[in-house]
Protein backbone atom coordinates (compact mmCIF):
# COMPACT_ATOMS: atom_id res chain seq x y z
CA UNK A 1 0.00 0.00 0.00
CA UNK A 2 0.83 3.66 0.15
CA UNK A 3 2.01 3.55 3.77
CA UNK A 4 4.84 1.25 4.83
CA UNK A 5 5.03 0.66 8.57
CA UNK A 6 7.58 -2.16 8.23
CA UNK A 7 11.16 -1.89 9.42
CA UNK A 8 10.72 1.12 11.68
CA UNK A 9 13.24 0.83 14.49
CA UNK A 10 11.95 1.53 18.01
CA UNK A 11 12.58 5.09 19.18
CA UNK A 12 15.48 5.67 21.55
CA UNK A 13 14.39 9.31 21.95
CA UNK A 14 10.68 10.09 21.50
CA UNK A 15 9.49 9.01 18.05
CA UNK A 16 10.91 7.42 14.94
CA UNK A 17 10.08 9.05 11.62
CA UNK A 18 10.16 6.93 8.46
CA UNK A 19 10.42 8.79 5.15
CA UNK A 20 8.92 7.22 2.03
CA UNK A 21 9.56 7.99 -1.62
CA UNK A 22 6.21 8.38 -3.34
CA UNK A 23 7.40 10.19 -6.49
CA UNK A 24 6.19 7.42 -8.84
CA UNK A 25 9.72 6.80 -10.13
CA UNK A 26 10.37 10.48 -10.94
CA UNK A 27 13.17 10.60 -8.34
CA UNK A 28 15.21 7.66 -7.02
CA UNK A 29 15.87 7.43 -3.27
CA UNK A 30 19.29 9.06 -3.67
CA UNK A 31 17.51 12.20 -4.99
CA UNK A 32 14.85 12.48 -2.27
CA UNK A 33 16.18 14.26 0.81
CA UNK A 34 14.97 15.19 4.28
CA UNK A 35 16.55 17.71 6.62
CA UNK A 36 16.03 18.68 10.26
CA UNK A 37 17.81 21.13 12.54
CA UNK A 38 17.75 20.48 16.29
CA UNK A 39 19.74 22.46 18.81
CA UNK A 40 21.68 24.17 16.03
CA UNK A 41 22.74 20.84 14.50
CA UNK A 42 21.42 20.31 10.98
CA UNK A 43 21.15 16.87 9.41
CA UNK A 44 20.37 16.33 5.75
CA UNK A 45 20.16 12.84 4.26
CA UNK A 46 18.88 11.18 1.13
CA UNK A 47 16.44 8.32 1.59
CA UNK A 48 19.14 6.04 0.17
CA UNK A 49 21.46 7.10 3.02
CA UNK A 50 18.95 7.15 5.87
CA UNK A 51 15.20 6.69 5.62
CA UNK A 52 14.44 6.91 9.35
CA UNK A 53 15.14 9.48 12.05
CA UNK A 54 14.89 9.03 15.82
CA UNK A 55 13.38 12.37 16.87
CA UNK A 56 14.12 13.83 20.31
CA UNK A 57 11.75 16.25 22.06
CA UNK A 58 11.87 19.55 20.21
CA UNK A 59 9.56 22.57 19.99
CA UNK A 60 8.59 24.45 16.84
CA UNK A 61 10.66 22.55 14.29
CA UNK A 62 10.50 21.90 10.58
CA UNK A 63 11.39 18.85 8.54
CA UNK A 64 12.31 19.92 5.02
CA UNK A 65 11.78 17.57 2.08
CA UNK A 66 13.67 18.12 -1.18
CA UNK A 67 13.47 16.49 -4.61
CA UNK A 68 16.46 16.34 -6.95
CA UNK A 69 18.85 18.16 -4.61
CA UNK A 70 18.72 19.73 -1.17
CA UNK A 71 18.08 23.44 -1.74
CA UNK A 72 15.57 26.20 -1.08
CA UNK A 73 15.98 28.54 -4.05
CA UNK A 74 12.99 29.48 -6.23
CA UNK A 75 14.08 26.78 -8.71
CA UNK A 76 14.34 23.93 -6.18
CA UNK A 77 11.60 21.43 -5.41
CA UNK A 78 11.10 21.57 -1.64
CA UNK A 79 8.53 21.88 1.10
CA UNK A 80 8.35 21.29 4.83
CA UNK A 81 6.38 19.74 7.66
CA UNK A 82 6.07 21.63 10.95
CA UNK A 83 6.03 19.94 14.33
CA UNK A 84 6.38 20.22 18.10
CA UNK A 85 7.20 17.04 19.95
CA UNK A 86 7.45 16.38 23.69
CA UNK A 87 7.97 13.19 25.63
CA UNK A 88 4.22 12.51 25.51
CA UNK A 89 2.75 14.56 22.67
CA UNK A 90 3.23 15.18 18.95
CA UNK A 91 1.69 18.07 17.01
CA UNK A 92 2.47 18.22 13.32
CA UNK A 93 1.10 19.36 9.99
CA UNK A 94 1.90 19.87 6.33
CA UNK A 95 1.42 23.63 6.87
CA UNK A 96 1.48 25.14 3.32
CA UNK A 97 1.87 28.50 5.07
CA UNK A 98 4.45 29.70 2.53
CA UNK A 99 3.60 27.71 -0.58
CA UNK A 100 2.72 24.33 -2.03
CA UNK A 101 6.02 22.96 -3.28
CA UNK A 102 6.09 19.18 -2.91
CA UNK A 103 3.28 16.72 -2.34
CA UNK A 104 3.43 15.73 1.33
CA UNK A 105 1.49 13.42 3.61
CA UNK A 106 2.12 12.37 7.17
CA UNK A 107 0.73 9.42 9.08
CA UNK A 108 0.95 9.21 12.86
CA UNK A 109 0.56 5.63 14.04
CA UNK A 110 0.79 5.03 17.78
CA UNK A 111 1.34 1.87 19.79
CA UNK A 112 -2.09 2.36 21.44
CA UNK A 113 -3.78 2.11 18.02
CA UNK A 114 -4.31 5.84 17.41
CA UNK A 115 -3.86 6.59 13.70
CA UNK A 116 -4.14 9.95 11.92
CA UNK A 117 -3.25 11.11 8.40
CA UNK A 118 -2.81 14.67 7.11
CA UNK A 119 -1.67 16.04 3.75
CA UNK A 120 -2.25 14.85 0.22
CA UNK A 121 -4.09 11.60 -0.51
CA UNK A 122 -2.52 8.64 -2.33
CA UNK A 123 -4.62 9.63 -5.38
CA UNK A 124 -2.93 13.06 -5.49
CA UNK A 125 0.50 11.43 -5.24
CA UNK A 126 -0.41 9.28 -8.25
CA UNK A 127 -1.17 12.37 -10.38
CA UNK A 128 1.28 14.17 -12.61
CA UNK A 129 2.80 17.20 -10.86
CA UNK A 130 1.05 19.59 -13.26
CA UNK A 131 -2.42 18.35 -12.27
CA UNK A 132 -2.73 20.03 -8.83
CA UNK A 133 -1.33 23.25 -10.33
CA UNK A 134 -4.02 23.22 -13.03
CA UNK A 135 -6.72 22.26 -10.52
CA UNK A 136 -5.72 25.33 -8.46
CA UNK A 137 -5.84 27.64 -11.51
CA UNK A 138 -9.25 26.26 -12.49
CA UNK A 139 -10.69 26.75 -8.98
CA UNK A 140 -9.64 30.29 -8.05
CA UNK A 141 -10.61 33.81 -9.15
CA UNK A 142 -8.53 35.54 -11.82
CA UNK A 143 -6.51 37.51 -9.25
CA UNK A 144 -5.27 34.30 -7.60
CA UNK A 145 -4.34 32.40 -10.79
CA UNK A 146 -0.80 33.89 -10.96
CA UNK A 147 0.00 32.23 -7.61
CA UNK A 148 0.27 28.92 -9.50
CA UNK A 149 2.17 30.47 -12.40
CA UNK A 150 4.81 32.83 -10.94
CA UNK A 151 7.14 30.04 -9.77
CA UNK A 152 5.67 27.07 -11.68
CA UNK A 153 6.48 24.24 -11.80
CA UNK A 154 8.24 24.60 -8.44
CA UNK A 155 5.51 25.98 -6.19
CA UNK A 156 2.10 27.58 -5.81
CA UNK A 157 2.72 30.73 -3.78
CA UNK A 158 0.72 32.04 -0.86
CA UNK A 159 -1.13 35.31 -1.59
CA UNK A 160 1.40 37.41 0.35
CA UNK A 161 4.06 36.47 -2.21
CA UNK A 162 1.82 37.11 -5.19
CA UNK A 163 0.87 40.76 -4.90
CA UNK A 164 -1.64 40.54 -2.04
CA UNK A 165 0.71 41.95 0.63
CA UNK A 166 1.23 45.59 1.56
CA UNK A 167 2.16 47.60 -1.53
CA UNK A 168 1.12 44.79 -3.89
CA UNK A 169 -1.26 45.02 -6.82
CA UNK A 170 -3.99 43.24 -4.82
CA UNK A 171 -3.23 44.62 -1.35
CA UNK A 172 -6.90 45.63 -0.88
CA UNK A 173 -8.37 42.40 -2.29
CA UNK A 174 -9.67 41.21 1.10
CA UNK A 175 -10.56 44.69 2.47
CA UNK A 176 -14.33 44.50 1.85
CA UNK A 177 -14.51 41.02 3.36
CA UNK A 178 -12.51 42.06 6.44
CA UNK A 179 -14.70 45.15 6.86
CA UNK A 180 -17.78 42.93 6.67
CA UNK A 181 -16.44 40.52 9.30
CA UNK A 182 -15.59 43.41 11.64
CA UNK A 183 -19.05 45.00 11.17
CA UNK A 184 -21.02 41.74 11.40
CA UNK A 185 -19.29 40.71 14.62
CA UNK A 186 -19.14 44.15 16.24
CA UNK A 187 -15.36 43.99 16.53
CA UNK A 188 -13.68 47.05 17.98
CA UNK A 189 -10.06 45.94 17.91
CA UNK A 190 -7.93 47.65 15.24
CA UNK A 191 -7.53 45.88 11.91
CA UNK A 192 -4.02 44.85 11.00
Amino acid sequence: GFWDAGTIPPAQNVMTFKFLNRTNGQYPDDQVFWSVSIGGVKQTHSLAEQSTFDMPAHAAGRIYVYLGKAGTTPTDYYDFLEYTISATRFNGNTTRVDAFGVKLAMRLHCADGYDAIVGESPAVFAEDRATPFQRFVDAVPTELKPLAQLQAPYRILNPGWGGFGAGGQYQDYYKAYIDEVWATNGLTIPKA
